[in-house]
């Protein structure tokens, strides 16, 4: 999942909107416009963390593979005799 400010940087910042597209727009505008976009981003943000984890499985399972894949070293113990 994205962090806080990555995730935040999605959002409309009245800092990153021009002045002259603010001027026609009201405050309750520009709360509904932040509260669709982030109804938008949220599932994206699912999906790419469902993503992360599938390659961390995939990846795990790899290592998995080849841990099992090497031959033993002994077949015996030296303790037990």
């Amino acid at each position: 999942m994205l962090s806080r400010p990555a995730e935040s940087s999605f959002h409309i910042q009245l800092g990153d909107v021009p002045t002259w597209l603010l001027a026609g727009l009201a405050l309750g505008a520009l709360i509904a416009a932040n509260m669709l976009s982030a109804r938008i981003i949220n599932p994206l943000n699912q999906l790419v963390a469902a993503w992360r984890n599938l390659a961390v499985y995939r990846q795990s399972v790899g290592r998995l593979g080849e841990a099992f894949a090497i031959e033993e070293d002994r077949r015996t113990s030296a303790l037990c005799r």
